[in-house]
């Protein structure tokens, strides 16, 4: 990724990036005797060790703010891109404004772009998840993917695979019925750099049945 230094060739280091900022937010929500917003998920805030192995930082920093200082740190956030635009001055968090935020860094592994282009061509969107909505319905997907992933040994159907995954984050702020509902990463024959299947569900369904937008 443009701010990550490795290789991006290997899909399996993308892979190895999504899984463990999943469940390091997994946890944030679900594993501690009360629920832990981050509420600033964003690339800067994930750390990688040498093994590409991912650290969620800054979580629940708005709460350590005053509520002026809070609000505009929130603001800032959703102003870099991170947060669903309808949910850009809300005051308050929640689990489903940092899935998100996970969705919008899967979609910044996948493609190499940063959440707001700045110098969008004519037919493109200033805004990473829009734009990649619009390629699905022109149906040029595979142009927005970084080239250089489609050259790792893994098959174009897994990178469209974690692709849905990172939509199903954008389907779940447009539900109503509430925040955090669990994302799951599963793989198989995980070796030597290759990933031969990626599998995810999302709410309990099957990727195909989580997100709406079709791709293949």
């Amino acid at each position: 990724m443009y701010r990550w230094k490795w290789r991006v060739s290997q899909m399996a280091v993308i892979y190895r990036i999504s899984v463990g900022i999943a469940q390091g937010l997994d946890h944030l929500h679900t594993g501690l005797q009360k629920p832990v917003i981050h509420g600033n998920l964003k690339s800067k805030n994930i750390l990688l060790d040498r093994n590409y192995q991912p650290y969620i930082s800054d979580f629940g920093q708005h709460l350590l703010l005053n509520p002026s200082a809070g609000q505009e740190m929130l603001e800032s956030c959703g102003a870099q891109g991170y947060r669903a635009p309808e949910l850009i001055k809300m005051k308050d968090v929640c689990q489903e404004t940092d899935i998100y935020s996970l969705g919008v860094i899967l979609l910044e592994l996948l493609t190499g772009r940063e959440p707001i282009n700045e110098n969008p061509s004519a037919d493109e969107d200033f805004y990473l998840p829009n734009s990649l909505r619009n390629a699905v319905l022109d149906h040029r997907i595979k142009d927005v993917f970084n080239p250089l992933i489609l050259l790792s040994p893994v098959s174009e159907e897994c990178v469209l695979k974690l692709f849905q995954l990172a939509m199903a984050c954008f389907v779940a702020t447009g539900n109503s019925g509430g925040c955090g509902d669990d994302i799951d990463f599963d793989a198989h024959n995980f070796d030597k750099g290759t990933v031969e299947s990626v599998t995810g569900t999302f709410r309990g369904k099957a990727l195909s049945e989580a997100n709406k937008i079709e791709v293949f």
